[in-house]
């Protein structure tokens, strides 16, 4: 089997840190960096790519900043919304009851209403 695999380490820091917590939905703000990690089997063997990637997330996701991580590199899980949103997700919440009750913006990182 062949396999591409993308590994990037990015520095985060100036003035994404800058903005308050509670300014945006964003809450992870003092993160020192962000790694991403990423697969793709040459040839279709997703499954081994899927079980080898969930493997290295759950391996790392311990040693990750708040139990975070950055919601466009990630799977869709109720654990990774609520850990990227962090003290800002009942707010976000109320916003959902308020603005979508009926939960019609619901694909990729969902907030429940």
């Amino acid at each position: 089997m062949m396999y591409s695999i993308l590994v990037q380490l990015w520095a985060l820091g100036g003035k994404m840190n800058r903005v308050p917590v509670h300014a945006t939905p964003f809450a992870i703000r003092n993160a020192k960096f962000v790694l991403l990690v990423d697969v793709m089997a040459m040839a279709g063997d997703d499954a081994v790519c899927k079980q080898w990637i969930d493997s290295v997330y759950g391996g790392l996701l311990p040693f990750s900043y708040k139990n975070a991580s950055y919601l466009n590199g990630v799977g869709v899980s109720d654990d990774a919304t609520n850990n990227a949103f962090q003290e800002n997700y009942e707010r976000l919440v109320e916003v959902k009851k308020t603005y979508d009750p009926s939960n019609r913006f619901r694909h990729n990182h969902n907030i429940h209403p």
